[in-house]
C-alpha cells in the first residue's frame, strides 16, 4: 500500500520544519528573578543563632591568687536531662534541688528570688556529660533573660559527680 500526502499536508510540514518552535521565555525568567530575590532576602534577614561567649586565658592560677568568693554568692547550675537542671547555693550538701525549664513560673520565681537575694552572685553552669545541648543551651537564656549575664561553664568536681550518681 502506497502512502500519498497531499501537497497541502506537504507545505504545511515544511512551514513546521522551517518555522521551529516559537518558544516564549519570559514567565520562566520572571520566575527565576523572583525566586532569586526571594533568597537573597531570606539570607541576608535572618539574624544569625551564635551565642557569644567570652572564655577567659588558659593561664593556670594558683590557688592563693586566686579571690575568695563567699559560699552564700555561688549558684551551680547542672543541666542533666531535657530541659531539667539540677542546682544547689553555696557548697554541695546533701541533694541537689529540681529545676524544670519548661515550668515558666518556677523558673521565673527561682532567677526572680535568687537575683534579689544576692548581690554580685556569682553563677557556674557544669553541665554533665549526658546533658543534651539544647539544655544548657536553655539554662543559658534563661540567664540573660532575668539579667542574670554573668556566668561560667565549667567541668563538674569530683564531689558534684558522687553526688549525680545513681
Amino acid at each position: 500500500m502506497k502512502e500519498t500526502t497531499s501537497k497541502k499536508a506537504q507545505r504545511w510540514r515544511k512551514k513546521i520544519l522551517e518555522s521551529g518552535v516559537d518558544l516564549d521565555m519570559n514567565p520562566m525568567v520572571d520566575m527565576a528573578f523572583l525566586l532569586l530575590t526571594f533568597f537573597m532576602l531570606t539570607t541576608t534577614l535572618t539574624r544569625p543563632f551564635a551565642m557569644e561567649l567570652i572564655m577567659p586565658a588558659e593561664e593556670k592560677q594558683q590557688e592563693s591568687e586566686r579571690p575568695a568568693i563567699k559560699a552564700s554568692r555561688v549558684l551551680v547550675l547542672i543541666p542533666y536531662k531535657q530541659d531539667t537542671v539540677l542546682y544547689y547555693q553555696g557548697l554541695p550538701e546533701g541533694d541537689f534541688k529540681k529545676l524544670l525549664l519548661y515550668d515558666v513560673q518556677q523558673t521565673e520565681n527561682f532567677f526572680t528570688a535568687f537575683k534579689n537575694s544576692v548581690k554580685d552572685p556569682v553563677i557556674f553552669i557544669k553541665p554533665t556529660a549526658s546533658a543534651p545541648y539544647e539544655t544548657v543551651v536553655h539554662t543559658i537564656d534563661a540567664l540573660n533573660n532575668h539579667g542574670l549575664n554573668r556566668y561560667a561553664l565549667d567541668e563538674l568536681n569530683d564531689q558534684e559527680s558522687k553526688f549525680l550518681q545513681p
